[in-house]
């Protein structure tokens, strides 16, 4: 008995992944989620001035390159910090700024010279620290240990899952009233007190401002990000991991979000491209702290090797054919 001819959609879909692997392979098609550069041993970080984005490593840039991916000051020694008010972002290092320069990676209040994260009288961001901002009437001041923002984060949550955590601060934004408690004495000997906390399940929720906990090595701002008090964000990061180990050591499961992260999904929301907030947090104490991460650089392989499998189809194809 003759075999039979292979259907016209199996014969389309063997033309095509053929196509794609030979692309691959010619260098048309590649990993777009973690670019290489064409030595394919480092990330890119080099390109022409004006260029979208970085082509070549710091073994391959060819001359006239500058560093696209890390910005530098004019006299190629320091990340530039100062830059005009109304620039977008800065252009000088500290040596290097004009008179009327003014510090746009971490603005101080004009009126004490702390670092600035609220807005003036007028309403521009970024003017006045958090107490002077209030004394003119653009910030409602939270009390000690109490945060507007992560109360908005667990109000979402409480949302998404139909229930309320048991202990944690709530702000009614109809009154401008706190209520609620948190929980104390999960670590002996310690005084801490977690965000929010559910007894049944034995599980901590966090919700980590960048300002007080720092930013997680990802974050371009790891290094560069000076946070309160003047300590670096990396310094902050590492004393919040090490307090969350303290409620992973007596067995319980703590889970945590980014301010960063948070304020991420509030843009997505607006723009109706947002996914459920819980797939922002984050698990401490395992893997998960760094499946976000993992799953992006995982993408262009997981591409790569569909292609590879694709031309495994078409090969049995055209065998069957």
């Amino acid at each position: 008995m003759p075999m039979r001819k292979s259907p016209a959609a199996f014969w389309f879909f063997q033309r095509c992944a053929a196509y794609m692997l030979q692309s691959v392979q010619k260098g048309r098609l590649g990993n777009i989620i973690s670019r290489r550069c064409k030595c394919d041993t480092a990330v890119p970080c080099f390109g022409y001035a004006g260029d979208a984005r970085a082509t070549c490593c710091s073994k391959c840039k060819r001359e006239g390159m500058v560093d696209i991916k890390n910005l530098r000051c004019n006299c190629g020694k320091a990340r530039p910090s100062f830059g005009f008010s109304d620039d977008v972002r800065p252009t000088c290092c500290k040596q290097c700024k004009a008179a009327e320069m003014v510090d746009i990676r971490s603005p101080r209040c004009k009126i004490c010279n702390k670092l600035a994260f609220y807005p003036d009288e007028v309403g521009r961001p970024r003017q006045l620290c958090a107490a002077h901002s209030a004394e003119v009437g653009a910030h409602t001041r939270s009390p000690p240990g109490r945060s507007r923002i992560a109360s908005e984060c667990f109000d979402a949550l409480e949302a998404e899952w139909g229930y309320k955590l048991p202990f944690r601060y709530r702000f009614d934004t109809t009154t401008g009233t706190w209520s609620g408690e948190e929980f104390a004495g999960l670590v002996p000997s310690r005084n801490l007190q977690p965000d929010a906390y559910d007894p049944e399940a034995r599980k901590i929720f966090e919700f980590l401002g960048n300002y007080c906990h720092g930013f997680p090595p990802e974050h371009p701002q790891h290094d560069s990000f000076v946070c309160v008090s003047g300590r670096p964000a990396a310094e902050l990061h590492a004393e919040t991991m090490a307090r969350l180990d303290l409620f992973l050591a007596e067995g319980f499961e703590v889970v945590y979000m980014w301010e960063h992260d948070f304020i991420q999904w509030q843009r997505e929301v607006a723009s109706g491209t947002s996914l459920a907030l819980a797939t922002q947090l984050n698990q401490h104490g395992t893997a998960a702290d760094k499946k976000k991460l993992a799953a992006r650089a995982d993408v262009g392989e997981r591409v790569l090797g569909g292609l590879r499998s694709w031309s495994v189809v078409g090969c049995l194809c055209t065998w069957y054919r």
